[in-house]
């Protein structure tokens, strides 16, 4: 193969480089640390049996990360993510 996940970089690299999503990107400390942070609150609202979409829960740890609150009409799933301030638009603090 040439190119992307499965390009050839010897024997055996294919299928770790198709096992590593990451491989290639260049991620920064707060990116890494928002993931961090996404990780731990999935882990502990689904021991709750809570489950938050990926985007949500990913742009909230983000928030989170660089101390800023998230201005935003889906307050339903925003407020469920512990530490994160939400602004509903009329300027109402939701958490």
């Amino acid at each position: 193969m040439d190119g992307g996940f499965g390009k050839d970089f010897g024997k055996g690299s294919e299928s770790a480089a198709m096992e590593s999503p990451l491989l290639g990107l260049i991620l920064d400390s707060s990116e890494i640390i928002a993931a961090e942070i996404a990780g731990q609150i999935s882990g502990e609202q689904a021991a709750k049996g809570i489950t938050l979409p990926a985007d949500d829960l990913l742009i909230g740890a983000s928030a989170i990360e660089q101390g800023y609150a998230v201005a935003t009409l889906n307050t339903r799933h925003f407020a469920k993510i512990p530490g994160l301030q939400v602004l509903a638009p009329w300027n109402q603090t939701v958490s």
